[in-house]
């Protein structure tokens, strides 16, 4: 019987010697890195609509040139342009930042208005619906920009 244990201790022994390599911190050499969410990116508007108003329309030219960035740090800028007295100019921009809450929706948060938005990524074009209000959904949308 003390052969035996003396024996399953040896061989425990040398297992644990020989299992740890010289550089073991492998979780500070090569941390984890969280996989970007699908959404992060540039994007370019292609569609827009207004469910509930029965309002779709083809973007302009101009509008067009509306772009979302959704940066891996969780932030967001957009540029929207329209056109104005036969002039192409920014409409609106703003920044904030996103937060992807599953199932599809992102909690996109500009100033301190929190808006939770469903969000549908087929290939490389993003759909984002906006709660207008009043029965009422935006929808945009975007291409990737490559």
């Amino acid at each position: 019987m003390k052969k035996t244990l003396y024996v399953g201790l040896l061989i425990a022994t040398a297992l644990v010697s020989f299992s740890c390599s010289e550089n073991d911190n492998t979780e500070i050499d090569n941390p984890i890195t969280e996989t970007s969410d699908p959404v992060v990116g540039t994007w370019t508007l292609i569609a827009k609509a207004q469910v509930g108003a029965g309002l779709q329309e083809a973007p302009t030219s101009c509008e067009r040139q509306s772009t979302m960035e959704f940066r891996a740090n969780k932030t967001f800028t957009a540029a929207f342009f329209d056109d104005q007295e036969e002039a192409c100019v920014t409409t609106n921009s703003n920044s904030g930042t996103w937060e992807n809450i599953g199932e599809g929706m992102y909690e996109i948060t500009e100033g301190d208005t929190p808006l939770i938005s469903n969000v549908t990524l087929e290939e490389d074009t993003l759909t984002i619906d906006f709660d207008g209000g009043n029965n009422v959904i935006f929808k945009i949308t975007l291409a990737r920009v490559p």
